[in-house]
């Protein structure tokens, strides 16, 4: 199965452990990579954090600094695939008098799953010089960060803690999951600014009607997601 969801030991705090120095890019990943610009201007090869191993039950994930283009375009000698470590969270509030929960549609130019419905935000995990050790509080600072490029707000976020990771080889990402509460009325949403293209919609979904959401939307929804909310019991297992 190309996406699992990892529960993570929530009686352990999170650790990330970033070792080890990122490889040298090779000119045939420079030629690919710059073709891949001209097709998509919107790929950008930034710092990133490269999983290396992940023991859900220490709570633990082993990562190295690494850069975005080694996730497209692999180094010939490295065995195992580049995968992002990356953030996701399930964001809940109050709107209407119902229990919501945030989503959003990916924009045209994204590189994996333009167009799907997601739970946001979402986005690769700061990067950081090795060697480090992080905790859940890097991980929030990242999250709060996507959560305002791509929606616009910047609320106090109670109770945030990570319950699990979602492993995805189809986007060659692990995702930390992250569930928060907002403490009263949910507020507005803006899509807006130089991350617009990234977010194409967001909405507040209550969360008894998400199955319907899901089963009618136009795009469809990313896998990730239905195994989260599989796992928070707020769709059906099949």
């Amino acid at each position: 199965m190309s996406v699992a969801f990892l529960p993570l030991n929530a009686g352990l705090p999170l650790r990330i452990g970033v070792r080890g120095q990122p490889p040298d890019r090779s000119p045939a990943i420079e030629r690919q990579w710059q073709a891949a610009c001209t097709t998509n201007p919107r790929l950008f090869d930034g710092a990133i954090l490269a999983v290396r191993s992940i023991d859900p039950a220490g709570a633990t994930i082993d990562a190295v600094p690494d850069r975005f283009a080694h996730v497209v375009y692999p180094p010939p000698s490295r065995a195992v695939r580049t995968t992002i470590l990356s953030v996701t969270g399930v964001i809940e509030a109050e709107k209407d008098a119902a229990r919501c929960t945030l989503i959003a549609k990916r924009g045209s130019q994204t590189r994996s799953y333009p167009g799907m419905w997601e739970f946001a935000p979402a986005g690769g995990l700061h990067a950081v010089d090795a060697p480090a050790t992080l905790s859940i509080d890097h991980v929030l600072r990242t999250l709060k960060a996507e959560m305002f490029e791509e929606v616009g707000i910047t609320p106090t976020l109670l109770g945030a803690r990570a319950i699990g990771a979602v492993t995805d080889a189809n986007a060659a990402s692990l995702d930390i999951i992250v569930r928060a509460r907002i403490d009263g009325e949910a507020p507005p949403l803006r899509i807006d600014g130089e991350h617009a293209w990234e977010c194409a919609d967001a909405r507040w979904a209550p969360i008894e009607e998400l199955s319907t959401f899901f089963q009618s939307t136009e795009g469809g929804v990313i896998e990730p997601t239905l195994e989260i909310a599989r796992y928070l019991g707020w769709i059906s297992g099949t």
